[in-house]
């Protein structure tokens, strides 16, 4: 498959500016508590395609539609 046909997902920018390099398209999920409560805010790599909140903010932003109750 074509790098550019798949998204690297992650929440640490040195990952995505790598997968960046190799191609692929990027995503940028931030933990705020990934490295503790007195962590400061990691901002998304320069270039990442997509910033999303968490998951189901990213499935939106690919163009899933919302879920609807049964």
């Amino acid at each position: 498959m074509e790098p550019q046909r798949l998204f690297m997902i992650a929440c640490h920018p040195d990952d995505l500016e790598a997968a960046a390099k190799a191609g692929l398209r990027t995503a940028y999920i931030p933990r705020p508590l990934e490295w503790g409560p007195a962590a400061g805010r990691v901002d998304p790599p320069a270039g990442v395609d997509l910033v999303a909140d968490d998951v189901i903010d990213l499935a939106h932003a690919l163009g899933a539609p919302e879920r609807t109750s049964p």
